[in-house]
């Protein structure tokens, strides 16, 4: 399969065979990030920006960690703050791997002595079939 990403101006800035690889792309630069309906087989982590929307279409668009992949589907490491998922569902295809998680967070500083507020915000996925 042939995957695609449409900047803010409706044109295709990205392509690819590897829906991770787009979708990361996407991310970089993307305040929103919007996954049409559809399984999207995952083969590395997920990993938004500052800032960032990802959306899918509801239960319709699944996003599917690849067999022998063992990582997490979505991480959030770092200073990396308001980062909103909503309306996908997240599948860890836990036959074939042995490790991961469907949304993993983590901040490099103490949220005692940062500034960063994370405020991230995950609503309407279901999380189905990880290890972890």
């Amino acid at each position: 399969n042939m995957y695609c990403a449409k900047n803010a101006y409706g044109v295709i800035s990205w392509s690819s065979t590897n829906a991770a690889t787009i979708i990361n792309s996407a991310l970089s630069v993307g305040s929103k990030v919007f996954i049409t309906a559809g399984t999207y087989v995952i083969t590395t982590s997920l990993n938004p920006q500052n800032r960032t929307i990802l959306e899918g279409d509801g239960q319709a668009t699944k996003l599917q960690l690849a067999n022998n992949v063992n990582t997490n589907l979505i991480s959030i490491t770092g200073n990396i703050e308001m980062v909103t998922i909503k309306n996908l569902w997240l599948d860890g295809n836990k036959n074939n791997n042995n490790a991961g998680s469907g949304i993993y967070t983590s901040n490099t500083e103490s949220f005692e002595y940062s500034a960063i507020d994370p405020m991230h915000k995950i609503s309407d996925c279901l999380i189905t079939n990880f290890k972890e």
